[in-house]
């Protein structure tokens, strides 16, 4: 069972109320049995033991993935449209993606910087293929996400205003590989730069370095990945 805790001005805390809970974990009524879970800005999803995935909370650009017009939040879980043997799931700001058990990655919600992965930057209120290949791990930035393949590489797509994608040129609606990588095994994203653990046992990163984020000092911004 899910409990949450926090603000819940969209229904995030999933318990079918509009009622802040800032010193209390609640109950997210309906689910049980569950084995994954991600919580985004406004939002939060869930993987069920069945592989589907069920999310609750304001339904900015589609992140409810509901495939249905009008659906403005919901207060209790609802199931996301064409995701069936979830592994993994993880939310951006107004997006979510889900790493099915046969490898394929299905993103949906907002696609303002392409950060679907499906070519376009039209919004998707259900899961839609992202063309990369066998998926093991997926991350989300707010605009952004990144995924490790099973052949070891590091692909992302979306915004890139900070060299989150590993390269210096502009954002992309398509996957693109992060280059120097080749044994990847987890990726996680920040706000503007993600990183990868290596199967040796190393992590590289990559993006912007304002605060120090990539681990090799300050300030380079130029989004070449640090090890």
């Amino acid at each position: 069972k899910i409990s949450c805790i926090g603000k819940n001005s969209t229904g995030q805390l999933g318990n079918g109320t509009l009622d802040d809970s800032p010193d209390k974990v609640v109950g997210v009524n309906v689910l049980s049995s569950v084995k994954g879970l991600s919580v985004g800005a406004r939002s939060s999803c869930a993987i069920t033991q069945r592989g589907t995935v069920s999310c609750w909370g304001g339904n900015d650009g589609g992140v409810l993935g509901t495939g249905k017009p009008g659906t403005l939040q919901s207060l209790t879980p609802i199931t996301v449209a064409e995701v069936t043997s979830a592994a993994q799931i993880d939310n951006g700001l107004r997006f979510g993606c889900a790493v099915e058990k046969t490898g394929e990655l299905k993103c949906w919600g907002d696609n303002t910087h392409g950060q679907l992965g499906d070519g376009t930057k039209r919004p998707s209120r259900e899961a839609k293929v992202v063309s990369v290949g066998d998926v093991v791990s997926v991350a989300t930035g707010p605009e952004f996400a990144c995924a490790a393949k099973k052949d070891g590489r590091v692909a992302c797509w979306g915004k890139n205003d900070g060299g989150q994608l590993g390269n210096k040129g502009k954002g992309s609606t398509k996957a693109i590989p992060v280059p120097g990588i080749d044994d990847a095994v987890e990726v996680t994203a920040g706000a503007k730069h993600a990183c990868a653990r290596k199967r040796s046992g190393g992590v590289v990163c990559w993006g912007n370095n304002e605060f120090g984020q990539l681990g090799g000092g300050m300030g380079d911004k130029s989004g070449v990945v640090k090890v």
